[in-house]
């Protein structure tokens, strides 16, 4: 069996016992580091198939250890068994879920557990969507196809999705029973055999890597697997504390590649333009290598946001933070008024970055979102798709939207927008109400409090980032754990 430890925050004589066993080589590290991604080797096939790696109690513990939304979730299983026959509907928790499809199909529950955080960050993220969960696996959602789909409507669903995707990996794995045929054979991507994936020459040393990129064809999904797999199963098995909350910009001192973290990973930004229009500079915390590299490999963050672009197949997309918009047609581009020189061409391995989000149609209104004032009252609101939300501070307005003008709208034009809840300060941000003196990091839209001044200079934060706002605004955000520094 799988066993996962974690230390404890107050267990400081514990921590400083691992780093001297670290030092010392008694224990081995829990993470794989750039340079021991080996693209032709990605997972061997015992891993994928060790269906007792974890029983229902272990992944139950492994997801509250995590602090996952799948600790508490629920869903109704659903889907077919090997023999065809259509598995009966009962509610079912998310450990019992991922229990019984490891079990039926003979596949890892450990590994289903990688690839749902792999394809939708789905343990770790704080408050996924529904669509996260509908789409768990990424089953049957191929280049180029969006979520409303008709066709792969059948496979949608927290169960069916781990289901499926077991499935796929037992038939990618196995044999023909009666020829004796290997079933990796029947896809484009063989061991032993040697392709160009994303301009790097990739040779599969085993079935099992063949079935990696044959479920996804590009390299750096499944480098984010690899890293996923050694930090959370590796030969350690440990989940040391991580020291820098999610929402913070990094860059290790004297290097020039800047991260972002977030749902507990690293997230390299490969443009300069990503940088710009999606982060502050004046955030960069330098910290050292060892303490990136307790951060297991996230998604890249390589494309400018709200820029749009245009895959390989034809479709435009305007990215919007994490996500791709699809353009539902030309007219539709041109109804908005986007300019077509705007359009950058990209790969498929760029947009395979991000998560599928709401098609653009004629109905959008306003889908990169305006800064509007009431020219009535002055009030202000963040108005996108239909749906306008009150900013309470010009502080908000300042942090959250740069460089914005502000449109003027009558307050019967504003009449037309849905009234939401009002906009809370982007993760990463330092923030104080006027009236006290506490400081807090925002982080997964908590307030994480910064106890003392030994521990915000020890995670290496900016007197002159701290925003003062009204505290009416502070109060939108819930309150999350201390921040402690190491």
């Amino acid at each position: 069996m799988i066993k996962i430890k974690k230390y404890k925050a107050q267990n400081n004589w514990l921590f400083l016992l691992v780093i001297l066993g670290l030092i010392c080589g008694l224990i081995p590290a829990y993470f794989a580091s750039a340079a021991d991604f080996n693209p032709n080797n990605l997972i061997s096939e015992q891993d994928i198939l060790n269906y007792r790696a974890m029983n229902q109690s272990e992944i139950q513990q492994f997801l509250e250890r995590q602090k996952s939304t799948l600790a508490t979730y629920t869903c109704l299983s659903s889907g077919k068994d090997p023999n065809g026959n259509q598995i009966p509907e009962v509610t079912v928790t998310a450990a019992q879920a991922f229990y019984e499809v490891a079990v039926r199909w003979g596949i890892s529950p450990a590994f289903l557990l990688a690839l749902v955080q792999k394809e939708q960050s789905l343990v770790t993220h704080p408050a996924p969507e529904p669509k996260r969960f509908d789409w768990a696996t990424g089953y049957m959602v191929r280049d180029g196809s969006t979520l409303s789909d008709p066709k792969i409507q059948p496979w949608k669903g927290f169960y069916k999705q781990i289901n499926s995707a077991a499935a796929q990996f037992q038939y990618y794995l196995g044999k023909d029973p009666v020829s004796g045929k290997a079933n990796i054979a029947d896809f484009n991507i063989q061991p032993g055999k040697t392709y160009n994936i994303d301009d790097t020459t990739v040779t599969p040393e085993n079935t099992a890597t063949a079935a990696m990129y044959v479920y996804t064809p590009h390299l750096n999904g499944n480098r984010n697997f690899v890293s996923i797999w050694s930090s959370w199963f590796g030969d350690g098995q440990y989940i040391p504390i991580l020291p820098y909350p999610d929402g913070s910009l990094v860059q290790v001192k004297g290097q020039t590649d800047v991260w972002y973290i977030q749902y507990g990973t690293r997230r390299p930004i490969k443009s300069k333009s990503a940088l710009a229009t999606r982060f502050d500079e004046k955030k960069i915390i330098p910290i050292s290598q060892s303490d990136l590299d307790l951060y297991p490999l996230g998604w890249p963050i390589s494309l400018a946001n709200y820029s749009l672009v245009r895959s390989p197949r034809g479709q435009i997309y305007l990215i919007v933070d994490d996500e791709k918009r699809p353009i539902m047609s030309q007219a539709v581009f041109k109804k908005i008024g986007w300019n077509p020189e705007e359009v950058e061409d990209v790969g498929e391995a760029d947009l395979d970055n991000f998560l599928e989000g709401d098609p653009i149609t004629e109905n959008s209104i306003y889908p990169q979102g305006i800064l509007a004032q009431d020219t009535t009252s002055g009030g202000i609101f963040f108005v996108k798709d239909g749906k306008k939300a009150p900013i309470w501070s010009k502080e908000l307005m300042q942090v959250n939207y740069p460089g914005r003008k502000l449109i003027k709208l009558t307050p019967k034009e504003l009449e037309g927008y849905e009234t939401v809840a009002p906009v809370t300060f982007k993760d990463g941000t330092l923030i104080k109400s006027n009236e006290w003196p506490e400081v807090y990091a925002v982080s997964n839209g908590k307030l994480r409090w910064i106890p003392d001044e030994a521990t915000f200079i020890g995670l290496g934060y900016k007197w002159a980032n701290i925003v003062s706002t009204a505290y009416k605004v502070v109060v939108l955000h819930p309150l999350g754990e201390t921040l402690t520094a190491l």
